[in-house]
């Protein structure tokens, strides 16, 4: 097996430290299920085109013993196609495209509830010198709407949300995981997604006794203590 190192992972995050983005998210936990440490450099929005040539636009970027990648996608086939003798993140094409699949049907139904839901709370907890770019840019993607008439009704929005899981909660009654006996590319970006969503929740968009409960706990202390960030809002109320 290749010796250990660390990976530069360049991270999006909030004022507080906590990693942002959903996609840097499923990257920093693909380099720890292959074994590496991570070399976290925090990035706010502003500061993307400060890193390395200026030339990247947004976040993950690694770095790794002088190779840069860029986009979780590449980045997770650039870890399998380097370190091949390292645990997997995708053992079949299959498995990447099923990834693909899963990724864009939580955009589009799960993940855009829960974004109008904390859109508000990202401005609040973003660093001061991206304030005014993410609330520019999240209230054009509602069409002028002022952001706290967006968050008004959310707390009976997130219950009524819950079902949109189903399909997922179905699915881990007959598996241990999204990739079978083992997790893969597939469960790391669904993890993802959720520690995306602790990273803003104020209101938690989950109930206790929710049946993810079993796999979200398992992941996250697979990759404790990143994903065990104490200063992540609890997805439960």
């Amino acid at each position: 097996m290749t010796e250990n190192h660390a990976i530069r992972v360049f991270d999006l995050v909030l004022a507080s430290g906590v990693t942002l983005s959903p996609f840097v998210w499923r990257t920093k936990l693909a380099v720890l299920h292959k074994g590496f440490d991570i070399d976290d450099v925090e990035t706010s929005y502003m500061g993307i085109k400060k890193i390395l040539d200026g030339s990247y636009n947004r976040l993950p970027v690694i770095q790794d013993r002088g190779r840069i990648v860029k986009d979780s996608l590449y980045i997770a086939d650039y870890l399998d196609e380097t370190y091949p003798d390292r645990p997997p993140l995708f053992r079949t094409k299959s498995e990447r495209n099923f990834m693909r699949y899963l990724d864009g049907w939580m955009f589009s139904s799960v993940i855009r509830e829960w974004f109008s839901c904390y859109t508000l709370d990202q401005v609040k907890l973003v660093h001061p010198e991206d304030v005014d770019y993410v609330r520019t840019a999240h209230t054009r993607i509602f069409r002028g709407r002022p952001l706290e008439e967006v968050v008004a009704d959310r707390e009976e929005r997130l219950v009524k949300a819950r079902p949109l899981l189903d399909p997922i909660r179905n699915l881990l009654k007959e598996t241990t995981w999204f990739g079978g006996e083992a997790p893969n590319q597939v469960d790391f970006m669904m993890l993802g997604h959720f520690l995306w969503c602790s990273s803003l929740a104020s209101h938690p968009p989950l109930a206790k006794d929710d049946s993810l409960w079993d796999w979200l706990n398992r992941g996250f202390d697979r990759f404790a203590p990143v994903a065990r960030d104490k200063r992540l809002y609890p997805l439960a109320g």
